[in-house]
């Protein structure tokens, strides 16, 4: 699915607050064969999206969805 998709159903499914950087494009597969917590689906989102190039920073409980040259930043 297109990274902002996994991202809106892991919203709802983890209770966070989400924003993707208009920049972060792509398609990512989250597979697990038993069910996951919230923390560890949001564990493999992270991993997922570090594969690709980008992270989530983390501000008065909203993450980011940005490039990951640009979470060095922040």
């Amino acid at each position: 699915m297109e990274i902002d998709q996994v991202v809106r159903s892991l919203a709802s499914f983890t209770g966070r607050n989400f924003i993707v950087d208009p920049r972060v494009t792509g398609k990512i597969t989250l597979v697990s064969e038993t069910p996951v917590t919230a923390s560890q689906a949001y564990s493999m989102l992270l991993s997922a999206l570090r594969m690709q190039g980008f992270a989530i920073t983390t501000v008065d409980n909203i993450s980011r969805v940005i490039p990951e040259a640009d979470a060095k930043l922040h």
